[in-house]
């Protein structure tokens, strides 16, 4: 779509100009003026949670149905604190499997596609991408109790970024002196890795702890939980990641409203 006044080629949100200082020997240097672009991308993601309509398959024992508790408003229930799963068996609570928390994994590689930068004068098919930040712009939620609903973004939020997908131990254990020096250089590595911001991918983790299939008016009325996000990505090419974001790109914080007890 042409609109007037605008261009309709693709151009960078904005561009810096940083000075970078190149050591040519150990008396001498020379400055070098370098171009950061900033460019903008939004991507969609939709998930969709299909669970059993019948009695879950794993077995949960006691003590977990003890540890996994709700807001007592959430049932209509009289005081303030928690119920457990335990308590809301006869309200077939176990049986929407919304109990069991669960961690949403997405894989971030800016330089994975075939896509390319280019520019009036010049033409790059791979260039030099860094992953700036990660904002949730738009956040919906489809569900028949859509307070009871969990997960942990919302309009607004930063999301932060990880280097796996879940959670592992990554300790290493050494016993002898020459094991020492081998885990100093590991670290060492580690820490050259976490700086080398390029080409690289990153993770995000979306972790709910409530959501599942909903059942209403004896399992007439069924519906898969949904939730549909936007997110805005800035990228760096070609520059360092010292250049701040402008805040003028980051969606307005609009988190959820809490449960509350109206009186009228």
């Amino acid at each position: 779509m042409f609109e007037w006044g605008k261009k309709d080629t693709p151009r960078p949100y904005k561009t810096y100009s940083k000075r970078i200082i190149i050591h040519d020997t150990a008396d001498h240097f020379s400055t070098r003026l370098m171009d950061i672009q900033l460019w903008l991308t939004t991507f969609n993601v939709v998930i969709t949670v299909q669970s059993t309509r019948d009695q879950p398959m794993l077995n949960i024992t006691e003590e977990e149905l003890d540890r996994k508790i709700y807001p007592k408003i959430w049932y209509n229930q009289n005081g303030g604190g928690n119920v457990s799963v335990n308590d809301l068996r006869r309200q077939r609570e176990n049986q929407e499997n919304l109990y069991g928390d669960i961690t949403f994994s997405l894989e971030i590689n800016p330089n994975a596609s075939p896509w390319y930068i280019k520019l009036p004068n010049a033409q790059t098919e791979r260039p030099d991408i860094a992953v700036a930040a990660l904002y949730c712009k738009h956040f919906e939620k489809k569900s028949i109790e859509e307070g009871k609903l969990n997960i942990s973004t919302f309009a607004g939020s930063a999301e932060p970024l990880y280097f796996t997908a879940f959670e592992k131990d990554d300790t290493l254990k050494f016993n002898a002196e020459l094991d020492q020096t081998a885990k100093q250089l590991i670290n060492e590595l580690s820490e050259v890795r976490r700086n080398d911001i390029w080409n690289k991918p990153y993770y995000l983790r979306l972790h709910s702890t409530n959501i599942g299939s909903r059942r209403k008016t004896l399992n007439i009325n069924q519906q898969d939980d949904q939730i549909r996000m936007t997110f805005l990505m800035p990228l760096f090419v070609i520059g360092s990641l010292d250049v701040l974001v402008p805040k003028e790109i980051i969606p307005a914080w609009d988190p959820p409203e809490p449960y509350r007890r109206k009186f009228g």
